[in-house]
């Protein structure tokens, strides 16, 4: 609660970080932030603005989440700029950056109490890679090895904005929510692509308008009504510069819209729900490239009746809906039409507080998306290319998890253990091939089946001892899958373990201390033969050293990465961090890779290749920061 000398004031925040690189290129670092404030009775807002070169990915913190969100949904692109990410690592030790981050946000009051939101987003984000992989395709015969050395720089510049109208009462509720999006991205770099050199440059353009409206109504006798509508207009023009020098055009426009209703009622303990939807998508698809030169549309149409039924007691609950659907499609003048039926069935059992088991079971139908189907030829990067069939194809999984939990608060002990199961139908069977480094993977009129199964478990418990912790947590999980080589159907099952152990204590006021030791297994098996392929096992373990007397914190931070591959190097990066702490605010010091390690190697498994990697990392830093309450 706000006392009236502030409100209607301004307010803010200065942090502002400066450093310097101790070893390699003279670099001078940044890491600083700005903030504004203001609130009062009728009216909010807070301003931010961010810089930093020091490998933070501080450019997520505005990035588009409305697909994760109960917004109208957007069309998502074929191409995407240049990544060489190291695995298994921490991001920030690989990533040279610079970026900037502006956001404002601003809530107002209506006359009528009413709230209008209005949101603001820009980032400027320029990133500096540098790779040396080998990688080994599982699914071609061929066995040849692509190389690459890669550099490349890629530049993320985008504007988004969201202006939001709510209204809420006792009687209704009403959303209208109003968004758009802009990028100007493109990456550029230089590639040795088995030994010859080959030049990059993509730009993966996106931009959306997307509105959509949302009001539910009470009414008596405990019954509410809802309806929805969205529409969103997309168009993501896109370039791709390939190995022969020549590009590639890719353009992608999509309409989307729907609208649905639905009312509910209670029948004593039993909670009834019915919802009528209906959903559209039109699609243009326009791609120019050496191999193709054409034009394909995609229309879907969606008709849906869906019951819902939820029961619920003081030890168990069960909630069960049975969507009825009609689903008509068009590509490129040929017409399909499908009656689907996806129920789903939640229930959760709690004898007492302590215990818990959840079960899930859910069937899915997904048709494939335009890039999916079109029987043209697109490259999605410079050294690999997707086709489909040309025609309408859909996939299907049966999907059932559960999950029981026991938790003793009382004494801090606390146990888990999951397990899920996906039974994958119908699934497009791909031949795949490897020609001048150029990986193609070509949709057949064949389906295969796949089957995964996965278990997971963690048991954590409190000590009275020195504060302490103990936590340690395992998964496994195999994956049977089918590849195609040279006509013949391969069943190959991927197989992955992880082990991790961690500590936190707390022996002193003063001293706090945390540990991490981790171990993973991948390995891909030929069944029905002898090749079960090596299995690669790598450790991880990190322990982080907090002092803290008085207004005074130190931090010392160790990890060490090791693995069974003798072809890798084992890794030990150290950062250290003393900072005085005080209301109004606060000076510290930094120093990041202590070690000065330039070089990360790390191998891994995954469902249709083997890759090796060796990433250029952040050399010894030093950066100081000042953060003041204005």
């Amino acid at each position: 609660v706000l006392q009236d000398d502030a409100k209607n004031v301004w307010q803010g925040l200065l942090d502002l970080g400066v450093g310097h690189s101790l070893q390699g290129d003279n670099l001078m670092l940044g890491d600083n932030r700005l903030m504004a404030m203001m609130f009062g009775r009728r009216m909010q807002s807070v301003s931010m603005f961010k810089q930093n070169n020091t490998g933070k990915d501080i450019a997520r913190e505005v990035g588009d989440i409305g697909a994760l969100l109960d917004y109208a949904p957007t069309e998502g692109g074929v191409l995407s700029n240049i990544s060489l990410p190291a695995p298994s690592l921490d991001a920030r030790r690989a990533r040279f950056n610079q970026t900037h981050v502006l956001a404002t946000n601003w809530l107002f009051k209506t006359p009528r109490d009413h709230d209008l939101r209005l949101q603001l987003n820009g980032k400027l984000d320029m990133t500096h890679e540098r790779q040396y992989s080998e990688t080994q395709y599982t699914d071609v015969s061929s066995g040849i090895t692509v190389i690459e050395e890669n550099i490349a720089r890629s530049h993320n510049n985008q504007i988004d904005g969201e202006l939001q109208y709510k209204a809420n009462t006792s009687g209704m509720y009403l959303a209208n929510t109003l968004k758009g999006y802009l990028n100007l991205d493109y990456s550029h770099g230089n590639s040795l692509l088995n030994g010859l050199e080959t030049r990059q440059h993509v730009k993966p353009r996106r931009r959306y308008v997307s509105d959509q409206l949302q009001v539910i109504k009470n009414l008596s006798g405990g019954r509410i009504v809802q309806a929805s509508a969205y529409l969103s207009a997309n168009y993501l023009p896109g370039q791709l510069l390939l190995t022969d020098a020549s590009w590639q055009h890719l353009n992608l426009s999509a309409l989307m819209y729907g609208a649905s209703t639905g009312w509910s009622h209670q029948v004593k303990a039993s909670h009834w729900s019915y919802r009528l939807s209906h959903d559209g998508k039109s699609q243009h698809y326009t791609l120019d490239n050496p191999l193709a030169n054409g034009r394909d549309t995609y229309s879907q149409y969606r008709t849906s009746a869906q019951v819902a039924w939820a029961y619920q007691t003081p030890v168990w609950r069960i909630n069960a809906s049975l969507p009825l659907s009609l689903l008509v499609r068009r590509f490129d003048g040929k017409g399909k039409t499908d009656v689907l039926l996806e129920p789903q069935v939640f229930a959760i059992i709690e004898p007492s507080t302590r215990w818990q088991l959840m079960l899930l079971y859910n069937y899915a139908w997904q048709p494939l998306s335009v890039s999916q189907i079109s029987a043209m030829p697109v490259f999605t990067n410079y050294i690999n290319m997707q086709q489909g069939n040309g025609v309408m194809d859909d996939t299907r999984a049966h999907i059932v998890t559960g999950h029981f939990q026991y938790k003793n608060t009382a004494q801090g002990f606390f146990a888990q253990v999951g397990a899920k199961h996906t039974n994958l139908r119908h699934m497009p069977l791909y031949e795949s091939t490897l020609v001048d480094g150029i990986y193609s993977r070509h949709a057949t009129d064949r389906h295969t089946n796949g089957q995964s199964y996965a278990i997971n478990g963690r048991v954590s418990n409190r000590l009275n001892w020195a504060n302490m912790n103990i936590a340690l947590a395992g998964a496994y999980s195999w994956n049977n899958h089918n590849l195609l080589l040279s006509q013949q159907v391969m069943p190959t099952q991927l197989r992955t373990a992880t082990v991790a152990l961690s500590m936190a204590t707390q022996p002193l006021k003063w001293l706090s201390v945390e540990a991490r030791s981790g171990w993973s297994h991948s390995q891909q098996v030929r069944r029905h033969s002898d090749d079960k392929g090596d299995a690669l096992q790598s450790w991880d373990h990190s322990i982080k050293v907090f002092v803290m007397p008085g207004k005074w914190q130190i931090e010392w931070t160790t990890d060490l990465c090791h693995s069974n591959d003798r072809s890798v190097s084992t890794n030990t990066f150290s950062d250290f961090s003393v900072s005085y702490r005080t209301k109004r605010y606060e000076l510290g010091v930094a120093i990041n890779n202590l070690m000065g390690n330039s070089e990360f190697e790390r191998r891994v498994i995954a469902t249709t290749q083997t890759v090796y990697t060796l990433n250029r990392l952040r050399p010894r830093e030093l950066v100081a920061r000042a953060l003041f309450n204005l």
